[in-house]
């Protein structure tokens, strides 16, 4: 049969045996996975081990968590195969995931706008331009998304704009990604390209039976993932996340600005017509970035 339609960011054994890819990282004999001492990789969320990234090449995938009662997820792709993965040798994306939770939110955040809610955001919409590139590649990494995350804020289902290279690929160019960030694994689909001008359409919708549908789209096409799980989800945002920013002239898009706008929220299954939207921002400040709320429906990210 074909080989499905997967990428793994580390070495990886693959077997495929009655239509089922089970994947298995390389871990060293403690049990720990990979040397932590290897270099993390940027994701929305934090920095993450190779180790702990799977990246689908395909345009929508569904995620289960514990679907056999063990510590696996399974990935079933539009194609149909079914993608296994072990997480139960992720110590260390579990020592990251302790990391952030200690900071509440990834160290990378830079400027963002909270909402949380008292019951379970049920979907989460908005669209924002892509940038300007900035005047110089040297390394950075730029995401901009909105998302959901539960209360311990210990992972988040995210629609994505990133400048840069991550744990999903890319390279000084703009491209989007719909992405699944947790203590024991990161999922993200494939990255489709796009470029200044262009508008980013992002909505993360909880459906049926406990599942998050998270779709990414331009006008280039569009990236979707959904994950299974009965966790509830009551805190949106608004975001720019960056990595390795020690030029602000010229890491960041000229433009000094990007504005998410046709904001929607429902929770509850309840549209929220006049969210109330907290700027924050992330101490030290290292290019001037903040938030301003506009109005409920717009939201500003300056840097």
């Amino acid at each position: 049969p074909p080989c499905p339609p997967v990428m793994k960011s580390i070495l990886v054994f693959l077997f495929y045996v009655c239509g089922v890819l089970s994947i298995h990282n390389i871990n060293n004999n403690d049990g720990h996975g990979v040397d932590a001492a290897d270099v993390m990789i940027p994701a929305p969320g934090g920095l993450v081990h190779p180790s702990c990234v799977t990246q689908i090449d395909s345009d929508h995938f569904r995620i289960i968590e514990h679907a056999d009662d063990d510590d696996s997820i399974v990935i079933i792709t539009a194609e149909g195969y079914t993608i296994r993965i072990d997480t139960s040798s992720s110590l260390l994306c579990q020592d990251i995931s302790r990391q952030k939770r200690n900071l509440k939110h990834g160290p990378a955040w830079k400027a963002w706008a909270q909402y949380t809610a008292s019951d379970t955001v049920t979907s989460l919409e908005g669209r924002w331009d892509v940038p300007n590139d900035p005047a110089q590649n040297s390394g950075e990494t730029v995401f901009f998304w909105n998302g959901v995350e539960p209360s311990d804020t210990g992972s988040v289902l995210q629609p994505v704009l990133q400048y840069g290279v991550s744990g999903a690929g890319g390279g000084a160019y703009w491209a989007i990604a719909s992405w699944f960030v947790s203590p024991t694994h990161t999922v993200v689909s494939k990255l489709t390209k796009v470029k200044a001008g262009d508008s980013i359409y992002g909505v993360t919708t909880l459906t049926k039976n406990n599942t998050w549908v998270v779709t990414t789209s331009s006008t280039s096409g569009n990236r979707s993932i959904e994950y299974a799980t009965p966790t509830s989800y009551p805190i949106a945002y608004e975001v720019l996340e960056a990595y390795n920013i020690n030029k602000c002239n010229t890491q960041y898009p000229s433009a000094g600005v990007v504005t998410f706008t046709d904001i929607a929220v429902s929770v509850g299954g309840k549209v929220v017509p006049s969210p109330t939207w907290t700027a924050m921002t992330q101490q030290p400040i290292t290019c001037n970035e903040h938030a301003k709320i506009v109005s409920p429906q717009e939201v500003q990210i300056y840097f």
